[in-house]
């Protein structure tokens, strides 16, 4: 029994009773290797049974059979047959599905909406990529492609941009990147061309001005075609939290949407910002800057992955790793020999703190890890001998190496141990002298029988 089933944290010995109501179901791989969905109390809702499963779309999700894509309702129930040989999630009602050779779009009752005459497997990109959804509906219209060449049709299926173009990005900000003859401009929903095809490459527009991209030189752009800066970097990056990031001569720095370059280009390599900082390399060493150019995590740091969530972030000094907060307080200890040791902690810290200002908020005793946190948890439980007296096993964990006892009839000790590597269990988080520790498991035997531990 190698995997975690469900993670709970519940205050004291208080287990979390939550009712689902179906809203929310999350993608889980049972201990068969096969995926189905949970909802946010771990309840099964859909059988473990797929090969694949997408998160809920539009309140359907992908699932597949033997190679077959279908799509499932939050009941489980599949709607639409699994008959397709690839599929993408619903986007504005329509999803995008590959059968027989050809491509085509189905509504959410699995009626065609266009007949599968479109290529089935193509790539686009007008020379870089983007953020948006590759092959959803955006802006009411999405890309098609015949014997190679692209262009739009809108929610009925009308082809309303003529398949002219050599490639082509969606619609973005009223605008959609498209090659023709060699060269990428824009044109809007009308087809009409409103930026000139000049450039070696173009972005979508995304948070403010495009990239594009003329002899080996980027810069950006505005919806009028007007430079917002010249021409002149070695390389730029998509807009994050209003800033982008730009090089040149082999050294990167940040500008603004209205071109200004408000953090010198002078360090040697750089992340995105996120939650308000930036990650910046110097003389291999990384830390973070603020949106003034300030730097607010020293640069001491050996791997350049500092990127915020929630406010923390990993870092790793000196061959060890840990988690710091956004003014480089660690929360975390810098003392671990792996990621997955540093982040074991880093979830039982968010679990405390979100857990005891949700209580502190709204007086409601319980709060729920989601299937993220138990994957990164991934506890393993052992089983010692049974004692016969006491009719008893005891169970032991691997992360606080805490020892429980589960009462087991001596009937069925023998069926218990046996089916150890198929048990699927719960286990129950309490908060007790501020710390988190476990206060109970449930056990489910593959017959179906149940068990659980004993204070």
């Amino acid at each position: 029994m190698n995997k975690i089933f469900l993670i709970v944290v519940v205050l004291f010995s208080w287990i979390a009773n939550v009712d689902s109501n179906g809203q929310d179901l999350y993608p889980q791989k049972g201990k068969n290797n096969k995926w189905g969905y949970i909802d946010k109390t771990g309840n099964v809702v859909v059988p473990f049974k797929y090969e694949d499963s997408w998160h809920f779309s539009d309140e359907l999700a992908l699932v597949r059979i033997n190679f077959k894509w279908g799509f499932i309702d939050k009941t489980g129930k599949e709607v639409i047959p699994l008959m397709y040989d690839w599929a993408w999630d619903f986007s504005e009602g329509l999803a995008r599905v590959n059968y027989n050779d050809g491509q085509g779009f189905i509504d959410k009752t699995g009626k065609e909406v266009t007949p599968f005459k479109y290529d089935a497997f193509v790539t686009i990109s007008t020379g870089y990529s983007s953020p948006l959804c590759y092959y959803c509906f955006s802006e009411g219209l999405t890309w098609v492609s015949q014997n190679r060449k692209y262009g739009f049709i809108d929610k009925t299926g009308k082809e309303v941009i003529p398949l002219i173009y050599e490639s082509v990005n969606n619609f973005s900000e009223g605008l959609a990147a498209v090659r023709f003859n060699g060269k990428a401009g824009y044109i809007d929903k009308t087809g009409k061309a409103v930026i000139p095809f000049k450039y070696d490459a173009a972005w979508s527009f995304f948070e403010g001005p495009a990239m594009v991209r003329l002899n080996d030189r980027w810069g950006y752009i505005d919806k009028s075609g007007n430079e917002v800066t010249p021409l002149i970097y070695n390389s730029s990056d998509q807009f994050s939290e209003g800033f982008a990031m730009v090089g040149r001569m082999y050294k990167v720095g940040f500008i603004d949407r209205t071109g200004k370059e408000v953090i010198p280009v002078i360090y040697d390599d750089a992340m995105f910002f996120s939650e308000g900082l930036a990650p910046v390399k110097l003389n291999d060493k990384w830390g973070c800057v603020d949106t003034t150019g300030k730097v607010v995590i020293p640069v001491k740091y050996d791997f350049g992955d500092i990127l915020f969530s929630g406010g923390l972030a990993p870092v790793r000094l000196n061959g060890l790793y840990g988690y710091i907060d956004k003014i480089g307080a660690e929360v975390v200890p810098i003392e671990y020999k792996s990621w997955q040791e540093a982040s074991k902690q880093e979830v039982l810290h968010r679990s405390f703190s979100n857990f005891a200002q949700k209580f502190a908020d709204s007086n409601v005793a319980e709060y729920i890890f989601f299937a993220e946190a138990h994957r990164m948890l991934d506890i393993n439980l052992s089983l010692s001998q049974y004692d016969a007296y006491s009719q008893t096993f005891m169970v032991t964990d691997d992360l606080w190496e805490k020892s429980m006892p589960v009462y087991v009839p001596a009937s069925r000790a023998k069926n218990f141990c046996d089916s150890w590597e198929q048990i699927e269990y719960s286990i129950h988080y309490g908060i007790k002298n501020d710390r988190i520790e476990i206060t109970k498991i449930n056990f489910k035997l593959p017959n179906g029988e149940t068990f659980s531990t004993i204070e």
